[in-house]
């Protein structure tokens, strides 16, 4: 049951990192042996720690964002539906998908260039080397409330960024495949 427990909660981790798993070997009943639990009466399972047993997790089918293909693949990044393939029942599921991404760049980070700073235009200070994320958004015509109000996870997006995003990348999301 221990045993079980902790695949269980192996595999469980590696759907949460966004990682399929694949089969692999499972442990042998000989390594599972069965004992009481001192105290309570209650059976427990031990397991062997030499026997052999592996997990295997395979990485996703890919971090690139996704083209407009016919086929869709589950969990590629994509920037839109139409990455997801055609299809009835695609999606491309995400927060803020085919937005800008303000949160790209980080306000004190320290820079070299605005590179460094999500690609936000005019964000590293070069005297102080850190990033100036308002400041740069306000250089850019975007004062805060307008950046919050027209910009910022509201304001569409190509799939690299560009110039409608100052910059920025886009939000992207998963492709969720309809069977």
């Amino acid at each position: 049951m221990i045993a079980r427990c902790v695949v269980v909660a192996v595999l469980f981790a590696a759907v949460a990192l966004g990682q399929e798993v694949a089969p692999a070997e499972t442990t042998p009943a000989a390594a599972v042996e069965a004992t009481t639990v001192e105290g309570s009466g209650a059976a427990a399972a031990a397991v062997d720690a030499s026997a052999p047993t592996t997990t295997t997790l395979a990485p996703l089918a890919s971090d690139a964002p996704a083209t407009n293909s016919t086929k869709c693949v589950a969990w590629k990044m994509c920037n839109s539906t139409a990455d997801c393939g055609e299809g009835k029942g695609n999606l491309c599921l995400g927060t803020f998908v085919g937005k800008c991404n303000c949160n790209a760049c980080i306000n004190f980070w320290s820079c070299k260039d605005d590179a460094a700073c999500g690609g936000l235009k005019g964000a590293c200070d070069m005297k102080s080397n850190t990033c100036r994320c308002w400041e740069a958004l306000e250089k850019n015509g975007f004062p805060f409330l307008k950046a919050v109000s027209d910009l910022c996870n509201v304001a569409e997006c190509a799939a690299d960024g560009g110039a409608s995003c100052l910059g920025l990348p886009c939000n992207t999301g998963r492709c969720v495949c309809k069977a």
